[in-house]
């Protein structure tokens, strides 16, 4: 598993502490403002990367059920639907 993870369903006025919590980030980028916001975190290692999968794909956070997935998965899954 890498240590880049893709996020959706994020709210409004999502600030990213809950991923900050579970590892050492390097890089976090989150688009909001739409019905459907959307985000990317780049933990350290991918260990960080699993337990941040495991602990907050599927939670409720400010009235929406966040997705929390590995990019690769996501990228190679858009790269098969067209």
């Amino acid at each position: 598993m890498l240590s880049s993870l893709f996020l959706v369903c994020i709210s409004f006025n999502f600030d990213g502490d809950n991923f900050l919590l579970l590892g050492l980030i390097l890089k976090m980028l989150f688009h909001v403002g739409h019905s459907l916001g959307y985000g990317f975190v780049n933990y350290v290692t991918a260990k960080d990367a699993e337990r941040a999968i495991n602990t907050l794909n599927g939670l409720r956070l400010q009235s929406k059920t966040i997705k929390v997935g590995c990019l690769d998965f996501f990228l190679s899954s858009l790269k098969m639907s067209f």
